[in-house]
């Protein structure tokens, strides 16, 4: 894409090009010849252009598909002005015209570096990110077309970044995903949100580490997928995830628990994993198969080895309404405690649903059973939740909100002869800040207000926590 003409330095430079009598006559014809112009036969013509003429004419032949002659022209208006980023632009969209990806990508690069506006930012990342993508490079080329998303001048150039972002993400094989933050917590160890307990009517005071710490959470997750096979009806898909947690005690916590740093409570999650999606056909639904194995380690310790292997169907309902049902069998070695590895069931159905209006509402239901020795592992569970995401941003902030519940039946022991009973309820409140962008990037606040009802005290639970971190706008 070539910008369109607009007033540049005061400075006009002559090029002075040898053309071909035939190109004379355009130059006439688009009323760029000086009036100095002189015809000798059949011999070589003598022009005169100044520099905004040039540019102009070169987009004039671009379009004409005279790629080769608008190359000879950008090269001459280079050669005069190494510096000039509408004279690399025309020349790179030339050299790309021709078929020469790798130059036109290095004009491309060099017209980004010396773009003195958004119009020629946006035009200099667009086509280095359409030469690095005719090469194959297409995560690279993700990374230039979100540069030029970033220069767009309007809102329809952004839009045209926005599309071509998504066609060469469909078409990149490799497909990396990250998003880190930080949290205010009030509960980052999942303590107790009583101190004291009743154990066969005798009051009993819990250790300061059992109860509620707060603090600050350090939130890091990347993920890596790539595409080793694809069909019109099938894609078979590697990955790869690293999830992190870190944490700082709040001074309270400190005091309250003397002996317990910040070390003990660190999270990390590594998993691998191939997964094959298929279809019979468009409009038919997509099945999937995917095998995840992995570890996890909690206070610098290894915590448990895993095995999880997920069946999934998708249908859509109507062009509004998608529906996905998803089996999952999971197995668990905990590396601290042998009687609490545990062996996992699963089933979910997903409802999501768009209304006219662009708001979108995702319904969930889920059942769990999960088997393990230990009875504090041991339990079943049924959950629902409900987020829904407003159509249009208010003030420049896209608000979205989720409503979960979960109950959970675990087998009787010593604090509960009849069994324990837990009912856990979720509110959450998200904030996209869209006006406020870097490159795709916006920031986001996240509340997450928590509480857990229990007949067995110790574990009844509270918890506040505030998230501020960054997502992709697309």
């Amino acid at each position: 894409m070539i910008p369109t003409h607009r007033p540049h330095r005061c400075l006009f430079r002559r090029v002075v090009c040898a053309l071909r009598k035939s190109l004379l006559v355009a130059l006439f014809a688009s009323g760029l010849a000086t009036a100095d112009a002189r015809t000798a036969g059949a011999g070589s013509q003598e022009i005169s252009l100044d520099r905004d003429q040039s540019i102009h004419f070169g987009r004039h032949l671009l379009a004409q598909g005279r790629a080769d002659i608008a190359f000879a022209l950008a090269r001459a208006l280079v050669e005069a002005d190494a510096g000039d980023a509408e004279a690399l632009i025309l020349l790179a969209a030339a050299l790309q015209a021709l078929g020469q990806d790798e130059a036109a990508r290095a004009a491309a690069r060099e017209a980004h570096r010396h773009a003195t506006d958004d119009q020629q930012r946006f035009e200099a990342a667009m086509l280095a990110g359409r030469a690095d993508y005719r090469r194959g490079a297409h995560t690279r080329a993700q990374w230039w077309v979100r540069r030029a998303a970033h220069a767009a001048p309007d809102a329809e150039a952004r839009a045209t970044a926005e599309r071509n972002f998504a066609h060469v993400r469909r078409e990149n094989p490799l497909e990396l995903s990250f998003s880190f933050g930080l949290a205010g917590s009030s509960n980052i160890n999942q303590g107790s949100s009583t101190d004291t307990v009743e154990v066969f009517g005798l009051p009993f005071q819990l250790d300061g580490a059992a109860q509620a710490l707060s603090g600050t959470e350090f939130a890091l997750d990347t993920g890596l997928r790539y595409r080793i096979a694809q069909t019109d009806r099938s894609a078979t898909t590697l990955s790869a995830g690293l999830s992190a947690r870190a944490y700082r005690l709040s001074s309270e916590a400190r005091a309250q628990a003397p002996e317990a740093r910040n070390s003990d409570y660190a999270f990390q999650s590594l998993e691998v994993g191939v997964s094959h999606r298929f279809t019979a056909g468009p409009g038919e639904a997509v099945h999937e198969i995917a095998g995840t194995v992995g570890r996890s380690w909690y206070g610098g310790a290894a915590l448990s080895d895993f095995a999880r292997i997920d069946l999934s169907r998708a249908t859509a309902l109507n062009p509004r309404t998608g529906l996905r049902f998803t089996l999952t069998a999971q197995r668990q070695e905990r590396r601290d405690s042998a009687a609490r590895s545990s062996t996992t069931l699963g089933v979910q159905t997903d409802v999501n649903h768009t209304f006219e209006s662009g708001a979108r509402l995702q319904a969930t239901a889920a059942l769990r059973e999960t088997r393990a020795e230990s009875t504090d592992v041991r339990h079943s569970a049924q959950r629902a939740q409900l987020t829904y995401v407003m159509a249009e941003p208010v003030a420049g902030v896209r608000l979205s909100s989720t409503l979960g519940l979960e109950r959970r039946r675990y087998p009787a022991h010593m604090l509960a002869p009849e069994g324990r009973r837990d009912l856990r309820g979720r509110i959450g409140l998200s904030a996209s800040f869209e006006e406020i962008e870097y490159m795709g990037f916006s920031p986001s606040l996240n509340l997450d207000i928590a509480r857990t009802r229990s007949n067995v005290p110790i574990h009844e639970r509270r918890s506040v926590d505030l998230f501020m971190g960054i997502a992709s706008r697309f």
